[in-house]
């Protein structure tokens, strides 16, 4: 299967359930910025979807991120990602933050676009796009700011795939 296809199916699944889900399970939407051992600063949207009906102290999480990384010599570097999590919300009693801990995966790609005034008619036999699928690790802090806003931050590792260290934080409304 391409990887395109994978990832269309993957936002789809994502957009039914959520959909779906937003009848029956709370949903909220929120904003990230995100710092990438590898890949630097990105910004991203994420969706969480209560699953607590099904499983005790647990959420899905999708969310979609694209990183700016410093740009190689001539080169143009691109890398996005999405990622699809559980979380197991570990109970703390008449605590003001909610820790979790998780997993899940991540699909992702990375283009290296090369300069054609240095390299001429060859740059585009040179230019480089690779995508993949990774297993992720996390674990993260919701802070209770009010009914409405859910700040958040993220520490998660990404295995087999962006292999990569990142720390997270925003918001959800």
């Amino acid at each position: 299967m391409h990887l395109r296809t994978l990832v269309v199916l993957a936002v789809a699944l994502v957009c039914t359930t959520a959909t779906v889900a937003s009848a029956q399970t709370p949903v909220s939407f929120g904003g990230q910025l995100n710092y990438a051992d590898d890949f630097d600063l990105g910004i991203g949207a994420r969706a969480v979807m209560g699953t607590g009906e099904f499983v005790e102290n647990t959420r899905a999480m999708a969310s979609f991120d694209f990183y700016f990384p410093d740009d190689a010599g001539s080169a143009d570097v691109s890398f996005w990602e999405i990622n699809i999590n559980g979380h197991y919300m570990i109970p703390i009693e008449n605590s003001p933050v909610g820790v979790y801990a998780g997993g899940g995966l991540h699909i992702y790609n990375v283009s290296v676009d090369f300069d054609e005034s240095e390299f001429g008619p060859f740059a585009d036999s040179i230019d480089n796009d690779d995508s993949g699928v990774g297993l992720n690790i996390l674990g993260g802090v919701d802070f209770d700011a009010g009914p409405s806003v859910t700040p958040f931050a993220e520490l998660k590792i990404e295995l087999g795939g962006a292999e990569q260290f990142i720390l997270t934080g925003g918001a959800r409304f």
